[in-house]
């Protein structure tokens, strides 16, 4: 070892070179301690924005599956099991006095087929009536109720003779109690005139018909049927 090379081993250091040292090993340790900070902060913002965007899903899913929360709904009662109802037995034609090719008079005979009661009261039934012609929404606008005691000692319970002053509509009691209501075991004949002033739109063969019974409480019956090619006095229109 020569004589430089021991002079710079056996130098002392300065207090230079100890600040430089430590200055230069503070920075970096003040550096490091603020990056970590910033990543901290950094994980805490990214844990709380995963947690609202999981909260939102949650929420998301719940109406999804579960729907929005139900409003009250109304109570609403259930329909009676039964109401007051009708059935045909006899549907019938009758040959217009004045000329042998055309239908003047229909007589449907309907009886309860329900519980309760059909009220026949005018005003408390519509009676309707479609021909090949005219249409009429309600044939039932004058009280015409007749009970089987005045039919049977007036008109001698001849629907032929009594078509001559009957009304475009009324009711006949067959058997009954003597009110307007149809009850169990009693029969009405609704009687249309068809050669009446306000309907006159008498049938001719062939003719097709429709007849509906709507009552304020109860069923609605509908009766469809046609006049036969051969028109006599009185005629039976089986399954009308």
């Amino acid at each position: 070892m020569n004589d430089e090379e021991k002079a710079l081993l056996n130098a002392p250091f300065s207090d230079e070179d100890d600040n430089i040292d430590e200055n230069t090993y503070d920075t970096s340790s003040m550096r490091k301690t603020g990056e970590g900070n910033k990543r901290l902060k950094m994980t805490i913002a990214i844990f709380v924005a995963l947690a609202c965007i999981i909260t939102a899903l949650a929420c998301i899913i719940a109406v999804t599956i579960y729907g929005p929360q139900p409003q009250p709904l109304a109570v609403v009662s259930p329909p009676p099991l039964s109401q007051p109802s009708m059935e045909v037995t006899s549907t019938h034609a009758y040959q217009d006095p004045n000329n042998s090719s055309q239908v003047s008079a229909l007589a449907i005979t309907v009886q309860s087929s329900g519980s309760g009661s059909i009220d026949f009261t005018q005003g408390k039934i519509w009676i309707s009536l479609s021909t090949h012609t005219p249409s009429y929404a309600n044939v039932y606008t004058t009280s015409g109720f007749i009970n089987s005691s005045t039919f049977n000692t007036v008109y001698d319970a001849n629907f032929t003779s009594y078509q001559s002053v009957a009304p475009n509509c009324s009711i006949i009691e067959l058997n009954g109690n003597g009110n307007q209501l149809l009850e169990q075991e009693e029969q009405f004949v609704v009687f249309l005139n068809l050669n009446s002033t306000r309907l006159n739109c008498p049938l001719t063969a062939y003719a097709p018909f429709t007849v509906e019974l709507i009552p304020a409480m109860g069923a609605k019956l509908t009766i469809t049927g046609g006049i036969p090619a051969t028109i006599t006095p009185v005629m039976d229109l089986a399954g009308s």
